[in-house]
């Protein structure tokens, strides 16, 4: 189970042109009892990332971790959170 949550930056990506924003966690639900479910109708814990900024985020060599000695635990698949959007991670 998660207990801490970091969202840690090992790479970036710049946009010529663009104002960068880093992607946060801006929600997460731990014991989850009531609250969403996953796609076979369970209630895993969930972590929101939300892409607060003007341009789309790929998140490749972004981690969630639960520990600080280890923090690449969980390496974010190659995948792009769009401009004001965010994506659900469940642990």
């Amino acid at each position: 189970m998660l207990r801490l949550l970091s969202l840690i930056l090992i790479g970036g990506l710049i946009l010529p042109g663009a104002a960068a924003a880093d992607p946060i966690i801006s929600e997460f639900m731990a014991s989850n009892r009531t609250s969403a479910t996953d796609e076979d109708g369970d209630r895993p814990d969930w972590i929101e990332i939300r892409n607060p900024g003007p341009a789309a985020v790929n998140l490749t060599g972004w981690f969630l971790t639960d520990t600080a000695a280890n923090t690449s635990k969980w390496a974010f698949p190659a995948l792009t959170v769009p401009a004001n959007g965010h994506l659900i991670v469940w642990a």
